[in-house]
């Protein structure tokens, strides 16, 4: 019987070492998870911050661009503007300049310069009869 009793007792010591050797490798591996999940757990976070600042610097690259294009149209529109106004006041001088026209006195200024320069007169009614010319043979042929 001492035997049996030596070998039941040799029997449960292994099966205790063994049962120890478990809750070693369990808590080991317990502990390595925990010490993953921490490092995991702040890679994540960091990546989170990392991903909020990017956002945040995205947002605010687009605010500056969007801002930029809208006081790039706005002084476009404003040159647009500025260009009309001097259209028309160019419109409006032509529309006094010919509502003061004074038809007797360009005819007298023509008279006048008629003969004072004779030549000029001659070469420029030559040179208008040679455009004259010109276009109505362009359109004919």
């Amino acid at each position: 019987m001492n035997t049996k009793n030596t070998a039941t007792s040799q029997m449960k010591d292994t099966v205790s070492d063994q049962m120890e050797n478990v809750e070693n490798v369990i808590n080991n591996a317990e502990e390595t998870v925990e010490t993953y999940k921490g490092k995991v757990s702040n890679n994540l976070s960091n990546i989170a911050d990392k991903v909020h600042k990017k956002a945040d610097s995205s947002q605010e690259f687009l605010d500056n661009k969007t801002d930029e294009l809208g006081n790039y149209v706005h002084q476009t529109v404003q040159k647009a503007n500025d260009l009309g106004h001097q259209a028309a006041a160019a419109i409006n001088d032509s529309s006094e300049y010919i509502r003061n026209f004074d038809i007797q006195k360009a005819g007298e200024s023509v008279k006048v310069a008629i003969k004072e320069k004779p030549e000029m007169v001659v070469a420029a009614a030559a040179l208008l009869g040679l455009l004259v010319g010109f276009l109505v043979g362009r359109k004919t042929a």
